[in-house]
């Protein structure tokens, strides 16, 4: 009975939403995440990227504030392979974004879901040379 289970995989990280319609289509249309569970009963949907990835959105059923994650608490990081052309997408489809930022070895910038959710856009930068 000493078999080791960990490490644990991330199973899936779960937004509260007001408006659950309004944010799957958003998560679809604006970052490509497809809907693959639908739970009426507890109002949540599953969505995973093209890679696999999954989180949750689950409806809140009161007037209760959303408490919003933030920088000094959990946030979503998705990755995408060029952040600059992502930037574009997104502007064009009239979200408001954060300016591109350099960092040692990725470069990033931020939105925010229809809820207030700060999502972070991230692309890995290897440099060869140096």
């Amino acid at each position: 009975m000493n078999e080791r289970i960990l490490p644990l995989d991330l199973y899936t990280t779960i937004l509260r939403v007001r408006d659950l319609e309004r944010s799957v289509e958003w998560y679809r249309d604006v970052l490509g995440l497809q809907p693959v569970n639908r739970d009426f009963q507890y109002r949540l949907v599953d969505l995973v990227s093209a890679r696999g990835q999954r989180i949750t959105l689950r409806e809140l059923n009161d007037d209760k504030p959303i408490i919003k994650s933030g920088l000094r608490s959990a946030y979503e990081v998705f990755i995408t392979a060029n952040a600059d052309e992502a930037h574009s997408q997104l502007l064009a489809q009239g979200e408001t974004v954060g300016e591109v930022e350099d960092h040692p070895g990725v470069r990033l910038f931020w939105v925010e879901d229809p809820d207030g959710h700060p999502l972070c856009i991230l692309q890995f930068v290897i440099d060869w040379n140096g």
